[in-house]
């Protein structure tokens, strides 16, 4: 939960993914972001590398051998009775950028368009803030603002559940995921 970031695409040709590969963890060196290669299994048939910066949820950049974008988080869940992933949330990878803060959303959508432009033949980003399409960073500012009060609101209500009093957004899905655990969804539903 939080300001998140939709993305999907079609690398040019995977004979590009070893040169995007190296670029993009040069990149994550240099800026202290996390990043780790991801290779191919049985279980999740996928090659590529995630990345993000500190606070942000891994940007998955997992080729199929056809080399359209997925998420390996769809292949963990796809036989899952009860959080079965529809068949196009395998194309359709996102992240929540909210807790990273505006700055590093700004350049992590900076570094998508460059490797957008350089590497794939396709690729989408709908972006909660609009940075990804107008560029415009006051637009962003006030769209991470909202997301912000949206989110401690919420966490706010989480407090009748739980007794964690004072908590920002930052600790909602945390919390959540908690709670659904401890208690289940019915009594999370009707707080919200």
């Amino acid at each position: 939960m939080g300001l998140t970031i939709f993305y999907s695409g079609q690398i040019r040709d995977m004979q590009l993914l070893p040169a995007l590969t190296e670029e993009v963890m040069d990149i994550c060196d240099h800026l202290n972001w996390i990043s780790k290669q991801y290779y191919h299994s049985p279980e999740i048939p996928l090659t590529g590398f995630m990345f993000h910066p500190p606070g942000c949820e891994p940007i998955w950049i997992t080729f199929r051998e056809d080399g359209f974008l997925a998420d390996p988080i769809y292949y963990i869940f796809k036989n899952d009775p009860i959080s079965k992933p529809s068949p196009e949330e395998e194309f359709m990878p996102y992240a929540v950028t909210q807790f990273a803060g505006q700055d590093a959303h700004m350049a992590l959508i900076k570094l998508l368009r460059y490797l957008s432009q350089k590497y794939f033949e396709e690729f989408e980003i709908v972006d909660e803030s609009e940075y990804w399409e107008t560029g415009d960073e006051q637009l962003c500012s006030d769209r991470f603002d909202w997301f912000t009060q949206y989110m401690d609101m919420e966490s706010q209500k989480l407090d009748q559940l739980d007794g964690r009093t004072g908590e920002s957004g930052s600790t909602f899905s945390e919390r959540v995921r908690h709670i659904v655990s401890e208690r289940g969804w019915d009594d999370l539903l009707r707080v919200l």
